[in-house]
């Protein structure tokens, strides 16, 4: 009859794979956030006076407000 071991290597494996993919994705959403400041900071700069700018950022507000209600369900 032959019996089997678990060896160290193999019980913090499933672990280091499941942080190797969540360290993944936490890269990936700092990529966005970066990339969607950028965006927001170039469309803002794009203001041709104050009244311009006041505008896009109201803009940007309601369309912050409004993927927050998507993303709830509203």
């Amino acid at each position: 009859m032959s019996t089997m071991t678990i060896s160290s290597t193999n019980a913090t494996q499933p672990s280091s794979i499941f942080s190797t993919i969540a360290s993944f994705f936490k890269r990936i959403g700092n990529a966005y956030e970066l990339s969607e400041a950028a965006r927001k900071e170039a469309y803002l700069s794009e203001a041709a006076d104050l009244y311009d700018l006041e505008y896009r950022i109201r803009q940007l507000d309601r369309e912050t407000v409004q993927s927050a209600a998507w993303m709830k369900g509203y």
